[in-house]
């Protein structure tokens, strides 16, 4: 719920800051649309956590042929009955360890690895269990974690890894329909749909609040776990931005508004959009 209003002037140094913000907002749209006719189909999901992008899943016109061994039912609109789907993979994160900062990983058909984020044993111990650390290492466990945990900080100090997303799919899986398929069936294309969608761009919503100079700590009460970040709205009208916000902003290019100058401004932008038919 937006308990703050702002207008500014579109050609201000936070005008220019949204609009870019929303330019960007459009081509994550773009790219979102482009994956889903890539993938054959009609229309798709949105990814709820972005202010804009990404793709949870598609659907398929109603007379598609659907591959079973690639695709699996992710849910369904019980108004228009609509069947989404998403690619038939399951995910799992590790980390392989580096003799340098400057080693070439590449990555595999069912492996990306995430090379700018090259992890010290201390940040990569949490993408094995220790066991496997211990096990690798020629360690064998005491059941003390503070003095397991200095041994094996010990063996690994100085070493370096890079985390990875591997792809897979367990066996025995049933299709589209029951149709039962080994776990291989498809499984290239399945991976393949899945990488490209979660290298979609997206927007967060963090980044427009940055952009506002939100002020979303002091917004949390204190002593209580974070809540859910709230996302403000915004629309163009007659050379200006008016932003709606649950959060006080300080950027200096603000001016503070009313509800009622809000909605006012809101109906006025709502009326020219309907007569342009947008």
């Amino acid at each position: 719920m937006n308990n703050h209003f702002y207008e500014c002037a579109q050609d201000s140094e936070l005008g220019k800051k949204i609009s870019d913000f929303w330019e960007k907002c459009n081509r994550c749209e773009t790219e979102a649309e482009k994956y889903a006719k890539a993938m054959g189909a009609k229309t798709y999901y949105e990814d709820p956590q972005y202010f804009a992008g990404g793709c949870v899943c598609i659907a398929f016109a109603e007379d598609a042929r659907i591959d079973p061994g690639v695709w699996r039912e992710a849910g369904k609109e019980e108004d228009s009955g609509t069947v989404y789907y998403a690619p038939d993979v399951q995910s799992r994160t590790g980390c392989v360890e580096i003799p340098s900062r400057e080693y070439a990983l590449k990555d595999t058909f069912d492996r990306i690895y995430q090379r700018d984020r090259i992890l010290t044993f201390a940040q990569a111990v949490m993408f094995r269990p220790l066991r496997e650390w211990a096990a690798d290492a020629g360690y064998k466990l005491t059941g003390d974690g503070t003095v397991d945990g200095k041994e094996l900080s010990e063996r690994y100090k100085g070493k370096l890894f890079i985390p990875y997303v591997e792809f897979y799919r367990q066996e025995p899986s049933k299709g589209i329909n029951g149709y039962v398929r080994t776990a291989s069936k498809g499984l290239r294309k399945a991976i393949k749909a899945e990488i490209r969608r979660r290298r979609l761009p997206v927007m967060r919503v963090e980044n427009l609040l940055a952009i506002l100079g939100a002020d979303v700590l002091s917004a949390q009460s204190d002593g209580q776990k974070r809540r859910e970040v709230l996302t403000p709205t915004f629309f163009p009208h007659r050379s200006r931005y008016f932003i709606g916000c649950a959060y006080l902003c300080t950027s200096p290019d603000l001016t503070e508004i009313t509800p009622q100058q809000y909605r006012m401004n809101q109906d006025k932008y709502e009326r020219e959009m309907a007569r342009k038919g947008d």
